[in-house]
């Protein structure tokens, strides 16, 4: 559910080439890393590939969902420290609304999916 969110989101502040890129890059990472138009396709096949995943009930693919998610986290890291396009920060102030809303819902999605990791009464639910 979150991807076509953050698709549509991420076309909107992109702004036809005249708006902001750093929400698209944390929410495609680590596809960010292989350029703007891969970050924005892959986008649609990240998060349902990690919300598969993620409710998949073995030890084995609570490691590999958790391993997922720190090379998402690291290549948000390698995103910002790294001289890319997705550092342009002066559009921000523009989009300070809509950035916001992105950001509780990001942190609110990354909560569902560690919990869902975690807790096996979503597995159970699924069964």
């Amino acid at each position: 559910m979150m991807g076509p969110f953050f698709f549509v989101n991420s076309f909107f502040l992109t702004g036809a080439g005249h708006g902001i890129y750093g929400p698209l890059a944390i929410v495609s990472s680590p596809l960010g890393l292989f350029g703007i138009h891969n970050a924005f396709w892959g986008l649609l096949l990240l998060w349902p590939i990690i919300g598969f995943v993620m409710y998949c009930d073995s030890t084995k693919n609570k490691i590999l969902s958790s391993g997922v998610m720190f090379i998402h986290y690291a290549g948000i890291l390698l995103i910002f420290l790294g001289e890319n396009d997705w550092n342009d920060w002066s559009n921000y102030r523009k989009f300070i609304g809509v950035l916001i809303i992105t950001g509780i819902l990001y942190l609110i999605s990354n909560i569902i999916i560690w919990d869902s990791i975690f807790n096996k009464r979503h597995n159970k639910q699924l069964k």
